[in-house]
C-alpha cells in the first residue's frame, strides 16, 4: 500500500507547519491561537428563479478564511435547493474576516455558515397548505400507499410556492417519513438534514422546527449515521441532542465515549461514499489516517478543509492518507462523478 503522509507529499506545505505539526495537539482557544474574526458581511440576494414561488431557502456553506481574511475554497455542505446555492456562495465571498492567529502569524481557518432566504410569504401557513399537508400526512399512515403517488404529491407541495421557513421544514418532514417507509438509509439521512437545517432558528411565531421534532430527528440520524459507520457524523448528532435536552447526554453517553475511544485508537472502520449530485461528496474526517478501496466510477481529487490547513491531493485507490495533528480536525472532499461510489476507511 502506497503511503501519502501529508507533512511529506504535499509542496504546499511551509517549513512552519511541517517544524509545529508534532507540537500543535489540537486548536483551542487559549493565548497561542485567536480565532478568525468576521469583520463585514454580505447580504445574499434572492434568487430571481425563485421570486415567483417566494419560497423560504436555507443553504449551508463550508470555507476557508485565508492568511489575508479572505474567504476561499467554498463548498456547499446542504442546501434546500439549488436555486438558492449561487447567491449563498456569492454572498459568503464577499465576506471580510481578521484571519486566525498563531502565536501572532495569520493561519487559515475553516468555518461553517448557514444562509437563510425569506421570499414575500405571510408569517402564518395557508389553509391550503395546511390542508394538502394532512392529506399527505394520512397517506402516509395507510397500510397501502402508493410510494410514487405520496412523492409526486410532496413535490407538488414544495412547488405550490409562499412557503415560509415553518412550511418548508414541514414539507421536508414528509420527505423524510416517506423516505423512512419507501426509502434507503442513504436517502432517511439526506431527508433527515434538509429537515434539521432550520433547526435553533426561529421566526415571529417561534421555532422553525420544534424540539420534540427535532430531538427525535437527531435520534434516528444518530443510529443511522452508526449503521453507516460515520462515526463523526454520529458525533456531532449526539452533541446537537443532547444540547436540545440534555437527559440525552447521560442516555447515549455509553456509545459517545466509545466513539471518542475509536477516534484516539488503531481500531479500523469503513463506510460507503457515493456522489449524488454536484459532482462531490464531503464527510468530516474521524481519524487522521483514511484510505479507499472497492472503487465504482471515476473520482478524481480529494479536498482537505481542516481547521487550520486547507490541502488538495490527486485521488489514489488503496492509498494511505494520513492528515499531521497541527491541522486540526478535517472535512473531506471526494471529488467526482455523480454516481460514482467507494468505500473510505479510517484507521
Amino acid at each position: 500500500m502506497l503511503i501519502r503522509n501529508l507533512t511529506v507529499a504535499l509542496t504546499c506545505l511551509s517549513i512552519s507547519l511541517i517544524s509545529t505539526a508534532k507540537t500543535e495537539s489540537s486548536v483551542d482557544n487559549s493565548v497561542r491561537y485567536v480565532p478568525a474574526k468576521r469583520i463585514f458581511l454580505k447580504r445574499a440576494t434572492y434568487p430571481k428563479s425563485q421570486i415567483k414561488k417566494s419560497n423560504a431557502g436555507m443553504v449551508e456553506i463550508g470555507y476557508m478564511v485565508d492568511k489575508t481574511g479572505k474567504p476561499s475554497e467554498l463548498v456547499i455542505l446542504e442546501s434546500s435547493h439549488s436555486d438558492f446555492e449561487a447567491p449563498a456562495l456569492k454572498a459568503v465571498e464577499k465576506y471580510n474576516f481578521k484571519p486566525a492567529l498563531y502565536y501572532g502569524v495569520p493561519r487559515e481557518s475553516f468555518h461553517t455558515v448557514r444562509l437563510l432566504f425569506q421570499g414575500k410569504q405571510k408569517a402564518a401557513v395557508l389553509p391550503e397548505f395546511a390542508m394538502a399537508f394532512r392529506e399527505i400526512q394520512a397517506l402516509l399512515e395507510q397500510k397501502e400507499s402508493n410510494s410514487e403517488l405520496i412523492s409526486q404529491q410532496i413535490d407538488n407541495l414544495r412547488d405550490q410556492g409562499m412557503l415560509n421557513p415553518y412550511a418548508t421544514t414541514q414539507v421536508n418532514k414528509l420527505s423524510y417519513l416517506h423516505s423512512k417507509r419507501f426509502g434507503t438509509a442513504e436517502h432517511q439521512i439526506s431527508t433527515l438534514k434538509a429537515m434539521l437545517l432550520y433547526q435553533g432558528r426561529s421566526g415571529n411565531n417561534g421555532r422553525f422546527l420544534d424540539d420534540k421534532t427535532a430531538v427525535i430527528a437527531y435520534q434516528e440520524l444518530f443510529n443511522l449515521y452508526l449503521a453507516k459507520g460515520d462515526y463523526s457524523g454520529a458525533s456531532s448528532a449526539y452533541n446537537r441532542l443532547w444540547n436540545i435536552d440534555s437527559k440525552f447526554r447521560d442516555i447515549y453517553r455509553e456509545t459517545a465515549d466509545e466513539l471518542d475511544e475509536i477516534s484516539k485508537d488503531n481500531r479500523a472502520f469503513e463506510m460507503p461514499l457515493t456522489i449524488v449530485d454536484r459532482g462531490y461528496a464531503s464527510i468530516s474526517l474521524w481519524k487522521r489516517k483514511f484510505s479507499f478501496f472497492d472503487v465504482q466510477g471515476k473520482f478524481t481529487a480529494l479536498k482537505l478543509r481542516c481547521e487550520l490547513k486547507f490541502a488538495e491531493l490527486p485521488f489514489q485507490s488503496e492509498s494511505l492518507y494520513e492528515t499531521p495533528e497541527g491541522w486540526g480536525s478535517c472535512n473531506l472532499q471526494l471529488i467526482g462523478d455523480n454516481g460514482a461510489k467507494v468505500t473510505i476507511i479510517q484507521q
